[in-house]
């Protein structure tokens, strides 16, 4: 008897579980499983939380995006109101903030080697090319190369995510949503014979709004954030789902959902980061 209560109870708190989570999250759930030992694969079920929802002290609000620079061993973000760029430490710590002028609204950020870095203006669906070195203090957006990338379709609902394959010089830039899309551009890098296509959506049913990307470079795979599903999808070349990690309670180790989750990059040891406003932290590593 006492056996068989104790199934019921566990039977009754999966239910209660499922039940606090929204169809693209148990789909996201079916998918880890589905690609468990999936060759090639960053295996996202794997990833446990190691820095749980820490705030960044020195930033009140407003912390969005997250590249990872393997020279300086650092992370950078921005913040987009101020519009401000900001260098962090692996573990959260504030370490450096930039102010900027004539980049509006600086919603994503990504390292492409060579104190170079993208800057993407969503408001104004712009990509901007910066240095930013040891010595940096001020960004003049007005004197920055610059690009337009698709077309404005609501207030607010501009690029929002930035990622980066060095091996083709491909610059990866996400509209937030309506519609959701993934923009492929080359040639801004190099200033020359500018190409800008879009990815195939055919994965974008799982999302309600893509709030970040990274670029996996020993498989090509690109990494999907979404702040509104709650979810990280894996999408290989061929655009084909390979992996899902869900960002809520009882998942990876979290004690609750992420609530607003902006920014994701990971780092050269395969540690993923994530960044959610208003100023929280979270670093997951492989078990």
């Amino acid at each position: 008897m006492l056996l068989r209560a104790i199934q019921l109870s566990l039977l009754s708190l999966s239910i209660l579980i499922v039940g606090c989570q929204t169809q693209q999250q148990q789909t996201c759930l079916q998918i880890q499983q589905q690609t468990l030992n999936l060759p090639n694969t960053l295996q996202l079920a794997d990833y446990h939380i190691v820095i749980n929802k820490k705030p960044v002290k020195g930033i009140a609000s407003n912390l969005s995006a997250l590249t990872w620079n393997q020279d300086t061993q650092t992370l950078f973000a921005t913040l987009n109101k101020p519009p401000t760029i900001v260098e962090l430490s692996t573990t959260g710590e504030l370490l450096r903030i930039i102010t900027t002028k004539g980049i509006r609204d600086p919603e994503a950020i990504e390292y492409i080697g060579n104190n170079q870095f993208i800057i993407a203006d969503e408001r104004h669906h712009k990509l901007l090319k910066a240095t930013i070195d040891k010595q940096t203090t001020l960004i003049d957006g007005h004197s920055l190369p610059q690009m337009k990338v698709g077309e404005v379709q609501k207030f607010n609902k501009g690029l929002e995510g930035l990622a980066y394959n060095s091996e083709s010089k491909t610059i990866y830039a996400s509209n937030e949503s309506d519609p959701i899309t993934i923009y492929k551009v080359t040639g801004f890098i190099e200033n020359q014979n500018i190409t800008v296509t879009e990815l195939n959506r055919n994965w974008s049913l799982l999302l309600d709004d893509i709030s970040g990307l990274h670029f996996y470079q020993p498989y090509q795979h690109l990494l999907v954030l979404s702040d509104e599903s709650k979810l990280i999808l894996e999408v290989a070349a061929d655009n084909q789902i390979v992996g899902c990690m869900p960002l809520i309670r009882n998942q990876h180790g979290l004690l609750s959902n992420i609530r607003q989750p902006e920014g994701i990059t990971m780092d050269d040891k395969d540690n993923l980061y994530i960044v959610s406003e208003p100023n929280l932290f979270y670093k997951f590593s492989k078990k």
